[in-house]
């Protein structure tokens, strides 16, 4: 019974990342997403404009989030491998 349980934290924890990699965004992407197309010639500041910088901190939290989802899950895992060595 313990395997199964471990295989499913393993599945939950792979979860966890593709999931992150889909939240992931550097500055200069949720500078292109948040901006309009026809706001300026200057691609650095896209990254200051207000609705960019809650698309990084959102992608910052989900980031972080799915990050903890991934460390517990390996928590609660170590024991069980434990218990079946």
């Amino acid at each position: 019974m313990g395997f199964f349980s471990v295989v499913g934290l393993l599945l939950t924890a792979l979860g966890a990342y593709v999931t992150a990699r889909g939240v992931m965004l550097t500055g200069n992407r949720a500078g292109e997403i948040g901006v309009a197309r026809y706001a300026g010639e200057d691609e650095a500041s896209y990254e200051e404009l207000p609705l960019a910088q809650a698309l990084s901190n959102a992608s910052r939290l989900a980031r972080n989030g799915l990050f903890l989802i991934v460390l517990g899950s390996f928590l609660q895992m170590c024991p069980m491998i434990v218990n079946m060595f």
